[in-house]
């Protein structure tokens, strides 16, 4: 049975959508169905991936993701700078830490609605990604996935960022058929939990542009851990510098490699509105 009443917040990171519920009271069991209902734009206000605030001590906040599809992801950069706003704007810390499954974000705010991330240190073994295709070295990742369009494209290189990525490298990004390629990386059997597929173009050694099919949500507008895969494994291949700007169809986040290889992400979060859902449709209180 549906609750009554679920008071949510619509937010995005550059197009990247997001129901935000404020769980801190466990007040409300997160299932398949009410997932679904909320992230449909036909039964719910629609959003790419739905998120349960389920903890918060001091600047310490506990966070679960779940996809249009009801599969739950380990992480997502984009949201976790958007529960950083709501939490910036209502008590003063110098940082915000998000913590999703194993993965922890540190955010930080910025000048001009910018929110800086510190995503972590990538993996980059064939293990942690994960694949059943062993490979010694993931960033050029040589297997043959007999899809005709791949045929003669770079190598792909693969990175687990707290969720999986598969990068493809394309002289165009513009000329790939994303909706018939997302699915069938995604689903593939070398990639026994999924992955998330990128689509990624060099623009020069400042910017490179990014489309991104994720895992269980499909075409999104950006995708916080994707640019930060992207960004990381252009990098290590000596393709870009280790600050780049990742340009998605809902804008550009900017990207930085340490020497001790974190990645650090920023980009804008945006509240749209705050309103309260019944299970049939969209009401004020």
């Amino acid at each position: 049975m549906l609750p009554k009443k679920i008071k949510f917040y619509k937010m995005n990171g550059l197009g990247n959508e997001f129901v935000i519920i404020d769980n801190l009271n466990l007040d409300h069991e997160i299932d398949a169905k009410l997932i679904k209902r909320l992230s449909k734009k036909s039964t719910g206000p629609g959003c790419d991936q739905l998120i349960s605030i389920d903890n918060a001590y001091e600047n310490r906040i506990k966070i679960r993701v779940w996809n249009q599809d009801a599969s739950e992801a380990e992480v997502c950069g984009n949201a976790s700078r958007c529960v950083a706003k709501l939490f910036f704007e209502k008590e003063d810390h110098e940082i915000i830490e998000i913590s999703t499954g194993k993965s922890k974000h540190i955010c930080k705010k910025m000048a001009n609605n910018q929110i800086i991330i510190n995503m972590g240190q990538p993996s980059t073994s064939w293990k942690s990604i994960p694949t059943n295709y062993s490979s010694e070295d993931v960033l050029k990742f040589d297997y043959n996935f007999g899809i005709k369009e791949l045929v003669g494209q770079h190598l792909p290189s693969l990175v687990n960022i707290g969720n999986p990525h598969i990068i493809f490298w394309l002289d165009n990004v513009d000329k790939i058929s994303y909706q018939k390629l997302g699915p069938l990386i995604e689903n593939h059997d070398i990639f026994p939990e999924k992955i998330n597929v990128n689509f990624a173009q060099i623009i020069d050694p400042n910017q490179i542009g990014l489309i991104v099919w994720e895992r269980g949500a499909g075409l999104t507008k950006a995708c916080g851990s994707g640019a930060s895969a992207v960004a990381y494994a252009g990098y290590k291949l000596n393709m870009v510098n280790s600050n780049v700007d990742i340009k998605l169809p809902g804008g550009i986040l900017n990207v930085s490699i340490d020497e001790e290889n974190y990645v650090y992400k920023s980009g804008p979060a945006e509240l749209e509105y705050i309103e309260y859902y019944t299970g049939k449709n969209i009401n004020e209180e």
